[in-house]
């Protein structure tokens, strides 16, 4: 298993326990890479253990509050809803007619809304349709406009536009054939016999979290082990101030916050990357000839591209 950023809580049980799945021929487990400490696995998984309790129920009013707040954003009115409603309900064998009430919809959220806002309303509605959903089968109440809006609001989610999401492949960045196996460290990790608690769902807005920032050590330790190169502390401090450079280099920032798609920042990016690079081929040639080898420089543009995103949202809310 490839793990390429940290894990915490329900997601952390859920993907590492994808290891314990049999298939045949299985007999042992290898994750690749990994950046969790022991003490936030054990920590995840020690409420699942034994038995699972939720501190306190649930409260239904808090579908007031998201739907409140989902009507702040203007782009559909009670009346769509019951016109949809009565369309839903009537049974047909086609949807033909539900979809242009939700076209409009859709048209509006594109027309007057942000790239961030529309990030906003689409958690919203997403933690709408979930707390309901929860709450709808262990509870019963006779607020019948939280089912029109539930039945509505799921409808819409799949019309929405999805958002980039940028896709990792780490086919350039591991050579399986030349990879060399070694353990880093090996731990016992033990859970508590008690019972485990969780807190009631809150219907809060889930977003797309940030991913950390690595540190610079961190990436030469990797590529040093994985490569087996020999990186040093000199290295370290000229691939620091490349970074720097990339940091303030306008032509970079005007690409950034320009009308581009990731795949030409990044294009952009690896070019002036190899550029600075080129620098060191006086004096340094033998730091220039590692970084620039064909495995090691992809795994270095690829941390250090997604470095330069975070500080570039960090600095540009």
């Amino acid at each position: 298993m490839y793990v390429d950023k940290k894990l915490s809580g329900v997601q952390c049980v859920q993907t590492l326990s994808r290891l314990n799945r049999t298939t045949s021929g299985k007999t042992d487990t290898f994750v690749l890479d990994f950046v969790n400490d022991t003490e936030v696995i054990v920590e995840s998984f020690q409420p699942y253990f034994t038995s699972t309790v939720l501190t306190e129920e649930t409260d239904p009013d808090k579908l007031y509050d998201l739907i409140y707040e989902i009507e702040q954003y203007n782009l559909y009115t009670k009346y769509q809803v019951d016109e949809f409603c009565k369309e839903f309900y009537k049974r047909n064998d086609s949807d033909e007619k539900l979809h242009p009430i939700i076209d409009v919809v859709v048209d509006k959220f594109k027309d007057t809304l942000d790239s961030d806002t529309q990030e906003d309303f689409k958690s919203k509605i997403q933690s709408y349709i979930r707390l309901y959903s929860y709450i709808s089968q262990i509870s019963s109440f006779s607020e019948v406009s939280w089912e029109k809006s539930y039945v509505f609001l799921r409808f819409l989610n799949k019309k929405l536009p999805k958002g980039i999401v940028e896709k990792i492949s780490v086919i350039d960045s591991v050579d399986l054939d030349s990879l060399r196996i070694q353990m880093i460290g090996e731990s016992n990790l033990s859970l508590e016999d008690k019972t485990g608690e969780l807190e009631p769902m809150t219907g809060g807005v889930g977003g797309i979290g940030e991913e950390e920032k690595e540190l610079l050590s961190e990436i030469i330790e990797r590529i040093n082990s994985v490569y087996g190169l020999e990186l040093r502390e000199e290295d370290k401090v000229d691939i620091q101030n490349v970074e720097k450079r990339l940091g303030e280099h306008g032509e970079m920032r005007k690409v950034m916050v320009g009308n581009n798609t990731d795949d030409v920042k990044q294009e952009f990016f690896e070019k002036l990357l190899k550029e600075m690079f080129v620098d060191y081929t006086g004096e340094r040639l033998d730091f220039y000839k590692k970084v620039m080898d064909k495995k090691v420089f992809s795994h270095l543009k690829n941390s250090l591209y997604q470095n330069y995103q975070n500080t570039f949202r960090e600095t540009n809310p």
